[in-house]
This record gives C-alpha cells, sequence and structure tokens, in this order.
C-alpha cells in the first residue's frame, strides 16, 4: 500500500500532523514520526500498513489498544482504518526498542535486565486482567524510552481469552477472539503455541522468560544451560526465576504478578511503584558522578565548620544528601536528580553556611538543567514504534 500511495512521504500531512521520517519497516507496512504543524515539538509515531492483511492487523491492533491504558503499554491516540490512508497514531517513544539496545550492548547486567523485565510484566500483567493475550512479545517489541520507561507495543496479533469474551463486551468486537497457533515470531513461542495449542497468559509468559534469558545471557535459550554459565553476574535467584518462565506449562507461573512477586523478592527488579528501569546510581558513571558531587559538597560543607555547634548543620547536610542519593537511585536519571537536587540543597544551605557550598550548588544545579535542556532537543532522534 505504501509503495504505491503517494500521500506517505516526508512531508505529507495526515490533517494537522507533517510526516517527518520514516522510523520502522517491515511485512505489516511502516511507521514515520510525524510532528503537529500548529504545535512545534510535537512528536508522534504514526504506523501505515501495506496491504489488506496487514490492514486486518492494524484494525485488530486499534481495537485491543483502546481498551489499555497502562504507563508500560504504548497509547493510542487516534485511529482511521477508512480513509485513503488507514492509520494508527500513537505515543511516539524516542528510546528505541530492547532489541536494538542488546545487539548494542549485548547482555546487561542482572539489575538492568530485571528492571526492564518487571516493567514490561506490569504492562502484560494489565492486559491480561483485560483478557487480551499478546502472542507477539519479542525485544522488537518493548520500547524503551530516553527516561527508561519500558512499554509494550504490537498488538496487531493480540487476541482475547475465550473465557473473558463477555467481560469484554463491545470494545474488542472488531478483534478477533481466537487466532492462528502459529501466529508470533517462532523463537518466542512456547512449546505448546508451537504444537497448535491455543494462545493463553501462560504462553505470553515463557515468551517473556526467552526475552528476559537473552538479556541476561545475551543469547537464546538454546540449551540447558542457565543465563549464569554465559554471565557469571546472574544470581542464582534469577537463574530459578528464568527458569521457572521457560518450565513446561502447568508448572510455569500463572501470571505476571507472580514473577514480579519474585523478582522483588530478589531484589534486582526496582521500584515496586513502577516508574523507572529500576535503575541504581551504583555502577553507572553518571551516578557515580552525582555521588562524587554529593560527597563533595559535604566536604567542602564540613571543612569550614571550626566548632562542635555546627555539628546539627552537618547532619542535616548529610540528611539531605542521604535523601537526593535516594531520589537519583529511583529516578531512571540518576546523574539529573543528583546534580539538580542536590545543587539546590547546596544553594539553600550554602546561602547559611558558607558562600564556597552555594556556588557549588549553583554550578551543579545548572549542570542538571543544562542535561535536561539537552535531553529534551535530543528527543525524537531515532527509536522505532516497529
Amino acid at each position: 500500500m505504501e509503495g504505491g500511495n503517494p500521500e506517505i512521504r516526508e512531508g505529507s500531512a495526515i490533517g494537522p500532523w507533517v510526516l517527518k521520517r520514516k522510523i520502522g519497516q517491515g511485512g505489516f507496512g511502516a511507521v514515520w514520526i510525524a510532528e503537529h504543524r500548529e504545535w512545534p515539538g510535537r512528536i508522534e509515531a504514526f504506523k501505515f500498513p501495506a496491504g489488506d492483511r496487514s490492514l486486518k492487523k492494524l484494525k485488530t491492533e486499534a481495537g485491543m489498544l483502546r481498551s489499555l491504558e497502562h504507563p508500560n503499554i504504548v497509547r493510542i491516540h487516534d485511529v482511521d482504518t477508512l480513509c485513503e490512508t488507514p492509520y494508527i497514531r500513537m505515543e511516539y517513544v524516542s528510546g528505541g526498542n530492547l532489541d536494538e539496545a542488546m545487539r548494542k550492548k549485548g547482555r546487561m547486567t542482572p539489575l538492568e535486565a530485571s528492571g526492564i523485565m518487571a516493567q514490561a510484566l506490569r504492562g502484560l500483567g494489565y492486559a491480561h486482567g483485560k483478557g487480551i493475550i499478546h502472542r507477539d512479545l519479542k525485544p522488537a517489541n518493548i520500547l524503551i524510552s530516553e527516561s527508561g520507561e519500558v512499554k509494550i507495543s504490537d498488538f496487531g496479533l493480540a487476541v482475547r481469552e475465550e473465557s473473558d469474551r463477555a467481560a469484554m463486551s463491545g470494545s474488542l468486537d472488531s478483534a478477533p477472539s481466537s487466532g492462528r497457533a502459529g501466529a508470533g515470531t517462532f523463537e518466542y513461542m512456547s512449546p505448546e503455541q508451537r504444537d497448535g495449542s491455543p494462545p493463553s497468559r501462560e504462553s505470553d509468559i515463557y515468551s517473556m522468560g526467552v526475552v528476559f534469558y537473552r538479556m541476561l545471557a545475551g543469547e537464546l535459550p538454546s540449551s540447558m544451560n542457565p543465563p549464569s554459565h554465559f554471565n557469571p553476574e546472574v544470581p542464582a535467584s534469577l537463574d530459578g526465576i528464568v527458569s521457572r518462565m521457560l518450565d513446561p506449562k502447568g508448572e510455569r507461573y500463572q501470571s505476571a504478578a507472580e514473577v514480579i512477586g519474585d523478582l522483588e523478592e530478589s531484589g534486582c527488579a526496582g521500584s515496586k511503584a513502577g516508574g523507572g528501569a529500576g535503575r541504581s546510581w551504583k555502577g553507572t558513571p553518571m551516578g557515580e558522578m552525582s555521588f562524587a558531587a554529593v560527597v563533595a559538597g559535604l566536604v567542602a560543607v564540613v571543612s569550614n565548620f571550626r566548632a562542635f555547634h555546627n555539628v546539627p548543620a552537618i547532619m542535616l547536610v548529610s540528611l539531605l544528601s542521604l535523601l537526593t542519593l535516594y531520589a537519583g537511585r529511583l529516578s531512571s536519571s540518576p546523574v539529573l536528580a543528583g546534580l539538580f537536587w542536590g545543587g539546590i540543597t547546596a544553594i539553600v544551605m550554602g546561602g547559611r553556611l558558607h558562600w564556597t557550598l552555594f556556588w557549588i550548588g549553583l554550578a551543579s544545579a545548572s549542570s542538571g538543567a543544562l542535561l535536561w535542556i539537552v535531553l529534551r532537543i535530543a528527543r525524537g532522534r531515532g527509536g522505532s514504534e516497529g
């Protein structure tokens, strides 16, 4: 459809949106990013089908996504499958997909992989709660924003559970209630799907297990070896979680919530609230720079004290610095949290204690704000929804 349709090209207008560039291409069609004509800087993604079969998939995806509102699922903003150029308009996730990230860096640290998996499972658990089975979970369909937020995408092969047909009412009438057992990506399909059994929540969990294994080991699970065989940093607790995700149906986890619970118990899943990717300042260059900046500020304060009556002030600065570190640990961008909030703390305390600390804080906060501006300017370069 795209190749013969002159409407889909750079500079074409879809209502108030102007197509900027193509960011994804496949058998389904293409994904473009577009900017609002009257709202400069507002970027969203448009998905266009490649033919009649892809159009049917597009309609299915639109029907599924309009019932799903979750921070870990790509949001749909508009759909028109009846016009001359059918499309879905959805939020643009600028950071790229998990497959691209793994191709660049190979295997991931247990903390990073677990944080990504926990977020993806929260989105998957929400979809399952709505009676929707994804059927095509793989790294290319897991998007990661620049701030570390994880989102599941591409519900074009999704189906609804037979048992939830009544509960789903009319919101998914355009979606099929069952589908080809072989639909999906073979490497990530559960054994029962390959054998022709209907898709289920457990089959989605198996697919996520393959994704988790690849994040930790750097390759697909082609043998009985656990992820720790390829990555010595992987603890036994994560080996056990991956193994149970890949168990035969019946012995496998029954829900995404079960997996999340074990991840949190292992201490690798990051924040239970689900905001960032579960990152920590520990072991990350930018995070440790934030830590160093806070420590330097403390040293500057302490070095200017001459009497014990300043001990309460020292304790107050120490407490505020620890809170800064904790905020940086929970933030998806610890360097910004460390620089900016550490700087604000130093400015406030420096005005009362010593001007040296004030200037250190001003430089720190300014650096954090400047980095935030740079990230905003860079937003829109790269990433795909496909």
